[in-house]
């Protein structure tokens, strides 16, 4: 038999596994093959053994090492999935409102004319008298008559109008607000409801990337308002919502000071 297959037979005859008719070959072969016979007394002693054992291990170190480079792959995945998921919800789907520091705006008051707003003899109906900017407009308590152009006011029924109302200016106040930001657009939300001739708007400038974005809802120019028509009654007021504070503007105090 040749001393290839016999090496090969080697660690199954110290094993003592072989058939009868094996083991007997392999015997007789080591009585008359010296190199053999050499390799058969080293792994008795266990020093082949242990090279096996060390060439069984390097297979299984790169198969660890190929997991470990998977395992480290489909985190690296998972985690840029996830910071891709986080940046689009905060600069597309639903961007963070600006910090105020970073918000400024101007406004503009165009009048066209002012509202006397009074109540009935019943003090139940509100009426309106439009009262145009240029001419001279008296309100006399004290002999219950409004005046205009040194006339006094009847109604409809040719009753005086009570000095019980209130002068309110109309027209149009537009707002231009800014948002500093290096981001590219802003995403415009404004609502705006009017009660009682009371205006209560709010407004909200998120600054955003236009990707998916429905583009009507967003301004390049940083944030357009235009409120028309304004009844800067009493109690009127435009906010703009910021991260860490609202700025609140009294809109009556704004259409007074600029009447």
């Amino acid at each position: 038999m040749r001393c290839e297959i016999i090496k090969d037979l080697l660690p199954l005859y110290c094993d003592d596994v072989l058939s009868e008719v094996s083991k007997e070959e392999v015997k007789k072969h080591l009585t008359e093959c010296d190199d053999c016979k050499n390799a058969y007394e080293e792994m008795k002693k266990g020093d082949i053994k242990i090279d096996k054992a060390q060439k069984d291990i390097e297979p299984m170190k790169k198969v660890k090492k190929k997991i470990r480079f998977t395992k480290v792959f489909f985190a690296a995945l998972v985690s840029a999935f996830i910071l891709l998921t986080i940046a689009y919800e905060l600069l597309c789907a639903n961007p963070m409102l600006p910090s105020s520091k970073n918000v400024s705006y101007e406004s503009s008051i165009s009048y066209t004319f002012d509202i006397y707003r009074y109540f009935d003899d019943v003090g139940v109906k509100t009426k309106e008298i439009s009262v145009p900017k240029d001419y001279d407009f008296k309100i006399d308590t004290f002999n219950n008559a409004v005046y205009m152009n040194g006339e006094i006011l009847l109604d409809e029924n040719g009753d005086k109008v009570p000095a019980t109302g209130e002068l309110f200016p109309a027209g149009n106040i537009r707002f231009y607000i800014y948002v500093d930001t290096k981001l590219t657009c802003v995403k415009r939300i404004v609502s705006q409801d009017i009660k009682d001739k009371k205006v209560s708007a709010t407004v909200e400038l998120r600054p955003c990337l236009p990707f998916r974005q429905d583009v009507s809802n967003l301004s390049e120019e940083r944030g357009f308002v235009l409120m028309e028509p304004l009844f800067a009654a009493e109690g009127s007021t435009l906010t703009i919502r910021c991260r860490d504070k609202d700025i609140i503007i009294d809109l009556y105090k704004l259409a007074q000071e600029n009447k």
